[in-house]
């Protein structure tokens, strides 16, 4: 991974010293090429001559067929250093000293220069120099002479300095660019060598002024950037920039504009001056620039517009005063220009606009917001006729329009009124022909008549909402026959909806009558409105709705009459039979009948909470075959029978609050998803009988007051997933509760009264993810309990005390392991059984063909001899078992594979226990006085062997035998130990694993987060 990163960071960045070639087309029959090196060029001239075909010849010698190359003199290097860094390489450009010629740009980024270090003479065609985000404190303008350079780079530094001495030779140069620094002041002069430049960018550094002197020279400049300085004032120092088109002054400190400033500016076409504190503009400091276009002057402190300003701009179209202080503009203030882009937004024009406030702007959008605008004159923008399409006029103080305002707009599209102050609305409007968007929400109108809406045929939205109306006219909306769109909430109707209110509206498909104060909503208040799709009559006060209210309407999709006081809902449904949504939540009804819903196959949504339904017919909701959610939510005293559901197939149904017993006992073929249960005062889950409803996926029954679980509390619920018993009495949990509910993945137990979990409560839940242990008065948790939930991942309410800081995946882990520790545990016990057999056998063998071979033994030279041979044998043997259970140390993470292991490797070596196959003598050799006492004496074996070697010493003995003998017996030795260390082992294993769940304490409450202090011991 080190090596794979270090090859991606190096491709990226390149290697110290390093360059690569990228080759072009040939520009006027001359080979071109870039190349980028990285800190130095050493390799360069070798990567040009090496790998560079293009200047690249091969010739035959004239003398033989041996060949060699030539390369061509003439071409163009483009060269780019990255990442200088003057501690390792003084000269980056040593590498260029045979190519300096052919150098057309030099660019040197991304270093730690603080100075240009090198000179540029010999790069005669050089045309392009620039040395950027380095660290460059000074710079010399006498290094940048040569006679091909155009363009200078050496913004994004450090420097606060320019240096230079006269010379009567004059630059090339057309293009400096030295902004991103620290300058302070720019000396006099310093640019007198500059006859032919052009541009010049000073922004982005600390000037805070100029003198006569600091741009001598440089008369044929055509765009001069000083943005982001702190200058203060201009003078008369652009005097000689009669050739400038562009000049940018933006976020200075000027606060004032004089009529020389600008004067001999007669080329320009482009001005910035905005973000300075601009407050004064005397009149004829635009005067001169007939040349202008584009002018910025927003975010100042400009209070008026005058007359003269703009009197000879009369090539000007782009103009933006916004975010000023204007409170007022002189008619004819804009009249000799040709604006097309006019921003003036975020001001505080106060008084009137008038017919020729606007004159001579040509726009399609004017946004007036955000002002202090009182009143809209006749024919107040009637000089925008032709183009003006957007007009925003919200947040200001208009109270009065007059008749012709609006007069001749006939092809804007959208006028905003909000947020003013209006209460008539007596102006014309027949000329907004156009008009598809009308916003007048947020004024004081009181009252809706026919007149508002005059000729709007094309209207497609309007609001109305938050004013003060009380009444609509009969024949209001008469004209808006295209409109889609009505929104009249928030405002205070005196009288009921009456009928044919909103006639003419017969392509309205969304309409807000919500925060209306209409008690009433009588017969055919909506008749005619066919399109009709969403109504919203929420928050309305209102008490009765008509029988046949809904009338001629047909195309109904979402209702919603929540936050009334409607008693009753009786209406005729058939009238609405598209009906999806049917919001009645929140509204004082006591009945649901088997009429009340009738007619409403397709509805999907039904939210019911909130009221006071004391009674629910069985068959109130058996037509709704569309039904995906229902809310009963605190209708506390509801009775309703679990057959109200037969036949359904419902996503949602929330129960909860309601305290009225209720059950499922009698329910038939019903489906439900999500079953809402909580807060019902349900004491035995068992008599609710919620099992007999089918696909049931999510169960919330928490905030109850049941006391025990059992088999038959969730029986044949095996779709059942997500279980929230929360905040109930719960003591007791019969073992095997849940063995037909494999699917649960979270289960929440928080807030009950247990103290012990038995051994299988657990049981069945294969898929448990997430468990809720939280609140409980747990004292004992067996070690066995989560051997079911192989899954489980996250478990609160139950750590390692004095170790509140386990993970929940941690805490899962220790657990699981704890549980496989039994069964580990029989494995090694039977593992351990077959080994004892085996040793057993194979000691009892061993001991008997060691008294026969120790018989053999003859002299003490033997002896040594032999127990040399054994002390290397030894060694090698021992390294051979370490390296044969390194090898396998990754079998298998079983303890008792491990063993298994083991008694390969004996079963593999039986050949060294089989002494008496290599020199077989009777055992009878041995006195039989010899053989009692190794019987029967407690003697160590050394010991009784040394006595046999005194004893035996004239019989001779082979001492390859006595070697493996003593192989032999080290390899049982080895083997015992590691017996006793594998036991060791597991005993420390199990004893340490299960110590981390030793002491338990409820640490995690699911709902709070709060730590629980309850000292718990593990079973």
């Amino acid at each position: 991974m080190l090596l794979i990163s270090i090859l991606f960071f190096a491709t990226i960045l390149g290697v110290e010293g390093q360059c690569t070639l990228s080759e072009y087309a040939k520009e006027d029959n001359i080979c071109t090429a870039d190349i980028t090196c990285h800190g130095k060029t050493e390799n360069l001239m070798q990567l040009v001559k090496n790998n560079w075909s293009c200047i690249k010849h091969r010739v035959r010698y004239y003398y033989g067929n041996e060949r060699d190359y030539n390369w061509d003199n003439n071409y163009n290097l483009n060269v780019n250093i990255g990442d200088v860094d003057i501690g390792i390489s003084e000269d980056y450009l040593s590498g260029l000293s045979d190519a300096k010629t052919n150098v057309k740009s030099l660019i040197v980024e991304r270093g730690n220069l603080v100075a240009v270090g090198v000179t540029l003479a010999g790069f005669h065609k050089l045309t392009e120099f620039s040395v950027t985000y380095n660290k460059l404190e000074t710079i010399n303008f006498n290094q940048l002479l040569v006679n091909s350079l155009k363009t200078v780079n050496i913004s994004h530094n450090l420097i606060t300095t320019i240096e230079f001495s006269s010379v009567e030779s004059t630059s090339m140069i057309t293009t400096i660019d030295l902004s991103y620094n620290s300058l302070e002041s720019i000396p006099n002069n310093c640019f007198a060598m500059y006859l032919r430049l052009k541009y010049l960018d000073l922004s982005f550094n600390k000037i805070e002024n100029f003198d006569i002197l600091t741009f001598e020279g440089i008369a044929q400049l055509e765009i001069l950037k000083l943005s982001n300085n702190k200058i203060l004032e201009i003078g008369q120092n652009f005097a000689r920039f009669m050739k400038l088109k562009d000049l940018s002054l933006d976020h200075n400190q000027l606060t004032t504009l004089t009529d020389v400033n600008l004067r001999t500016l007669i080329s320009l076409e482009r001005l910035n001056l905005s973000s300075n504190m601009i407050k004064h503009i005397e009149d004829q400091s635009l005067s001169t620039l007939t040349n202008l276009e584009q002018l910025d002057l927003s975010y100042n402190k400009i209070n008026v517009v005058r007359k003269t300003l703009f009197k000879n701009t009369i090539k000007i179209n782009d103009l933006s005063l916004s975010h000023n202080d204007i409170e007022n503009i002189e008619g004819g203030a804009f009249s000799t220009t040709n604006i097309s882009n006019f921003d003036i937004k975020n001001n505080y024009i106060s008084g009137s606009i008038v017919y020729d406030t606007f004159l001579g702007v040509s726009v399609e959008n004017l946004d007036l917001s955000n002002g202090t605008i009182k009143n809209l004159g006749d024919k107040a923008f009637s000089a925008l006729s032709h183009d003006l399409r957007y007009l925003n006029l919200s947040y200001n103080l208009i109270e009065n329009i007059t008749e012709s305002a609006f007069y001749s707009l006939k092809i804007l599209l959208k006028l905003d009124l909000s947020q003013n102050n209006l209460i008539d609305m007596e102006f014309n409007t027949s000329d907004l022909i156009q008009l598809k968007e009308y916003y007048l929400q947020n004024n004081f109108i009181k009252k809706v008549t026919p007149n508002m809406f005059k000729n709007m045929k094309s209207l497609v939205k309007l609001d109305l909402s938050q004013n003060k109306i009380r009444d609509v006219e009969v024949n209001s909306f008469i004209e808006l026959e295209n409109l889609k769109d009505l929104n009249i909430s928030s405002n205070h109707f005196v009288n009921s909806l009456t009928m044919n209110l909103f006639q003419g509206l017969s392509r309205v498909i969304t309409l807000d009558l919500s925060n209306t104060r209409s008690s009433t909503s009588l017969n055919e208040s909506f008749s005619g409105m066919t399109s009709l799709v969403n109504l919203n009559l929420s928050h309305s006060q209102l008490e009765t709705i008509e029988y046949e209210t809904f009338k001629n309407t047909g195309s109904m999709e979402v209702i919603d009459l929540s936050y009334n006081y409607l008693e009753n809902f009786a209406i005729n449904t058939s009238c609405i039979p598209l009906l999806k949504e049917l919001y009645l939540n929140n509204n004082k009804l006591t009945n649901i009948t088997s009429e009340t819903f009738e007619n409403f196959q397709l509805l999907e949504k039904l939210n019911l909470a909130f009221n006071n339904i004391l009674y629910f017919h069985s068959m109130g909701i058996k037509s709704l075959s569309h039904l995906h959610y229902l809310d009963l939510f605190s209708n506390v005293n509801m009775h309703i029978k679990g057959d109200a559901f037969n036949n359904l197939v419902i996503s949602t149904v929330s129960f909860k609050n309601v305290r009225q017993i209720f059950n499922f006992d009698n329910v038939v073929n019903s489906s439900i998803t999500t079953l809402i249960l909580s807060n019902c005062e349900i004491s035995d889950i068992n008599s609710v009988f919620v099992y007999k409803i089918k696909d049931v996926l999510k169960l919330d029954i928490s905030s109850n007051k049941i006391q025990a679980l059992n088999k038959g509390s969730f029986q044949n619920m095996d779709a059942l997933n997500w279980l929230d018993i929360s905040f109930n009495m719960i003591s007791a949990i019969q073992p095997g509760t849940f063995l037909s509910n494999k699917m649960i993945n979270t289960l929440n137990l928080n807030g009950n009264n247990l103290e012990s979990l038995q051994f299988g409560v657990l049981d069945g839940l294969k898929n448990l993810r997430v468990l809720n242990l939280s609140n409980n008065e747990i004292h004992i948790f067996g070690i066995n309990l989560l051997h079911s939930t192989p899954f489980l991942t996250e478990l609160y309410g139950i750590s390692c005390k004095g170790k509140t800081g386990f993970s929940h995946t941690e805490i899962i882990h220790n657990e699981n392991t704890n549980a496989n520790i039994t069964s580990e545990v029989i494995k090694i016990k039977e593992v351990l059984g077959q080994m004892y057999g085996f040793l057993k056998i194979s000691m009892n063998e061993t001991i008997s063909n060691m008294i026969s071979v120790i018989g053999k033994v003859s002299d003490n030279n033997s002896t040594d001899k032999a127990l040399e041979i054994q002390n290397r044998s030894q060694i090698v043997f021992n390294e051979q078992i370490k390296q044969l259970l390194k090898d396998n140390k990754n079998i298998s993470d079983s303890v008792a594979n491990d063993i298994k292991l083991m008694i390969s490797l004996l079963e593999t070596n039986n050949n060294l226990t089989k002494l008496a196959n290599v020199q077989k003598e009777p055992s009878d050799t041995i006195p039989i006085s010899d053989r009692a006492t190794f019987k029967n004496e407690n003697k160590n074996l050394t010991d009784y062997v040394s006595k046999l070697i005194v004893g035996y010493k004239n019989d001779q003995f082979d001492n390859r035998t006595f070697a493996d003998m003593k192989i032999l017996l080290y390899f049982i030795a080895v083997c015992l130990s590691i017996v006793v260390m594998l036991q060791a082992v597991a005993l420390t294993h199990k004893y340490f694993c299960s110590k981390a769940t030793r002491r338990i304490g409820i640490t995690h409450n699911y709902e709070s987060g709060q730590r629980m202090s309850n000292g718990l011991e593990m079973d």
